[in-house]
């Protein structure tokens, strides 16, 4: 005997696009807006934080070589 295949049901795609897709689609869009500008955002306080504790780094070895 054969399994039973379950499978998804397949839509045709229409050339007109359903207000649901339309707004899942917007909404995506919106999402990866957004998601890039987090990124940019995470981005520029990684660096500023780099920039922080290079500085720390920096006077901290002034503060061994008095010693």
């Amino acid at each position: 005997m054969n399994p039973i295949l379950l499978t998804k049901r397949s839509r045709l795609v229409s050339p007109k696009k359903s207000k649901v897709i339309k707004a899942l689609d917007s909404f995506q869009e919106k999402r990866d807006i957004q998601h890039q500008e987090f990124m940019v955002e995470i981005q520029k306080q990684h660096k500023e934080v780099i920039e922080s504790e290079q500085k720390k780094i920096n006077l901290l070895e002034k503060l061994i070589d008095k010693f």
